[in-house]
């Protein structure tokens, strides 16, 4: 059985931060494909799980 690698996600994720998704991003953590528009632009965390 391959693992699968964990995605490097930052600790400190707060509603309100700041995240950039690189160019160089392929897929989200779900597997699926990032389109091209979405990398290396800023976005706003407006919510999260608790």
């Amino acid at each position: 059985m391959t693992e699968r690698p964990k995605p490097n996600v930052p600790s400190n994720i707060v509603v309100g931060a700041k995240m950039k998704i690189l160019p160089s991003a392929k897929k989200y953590a779900t597997g699926q494909a990032i389109p091209a528009f979405i990398k290396g632009s800023q976005y706003t965390i407006l919510q999260g799980n608790n």
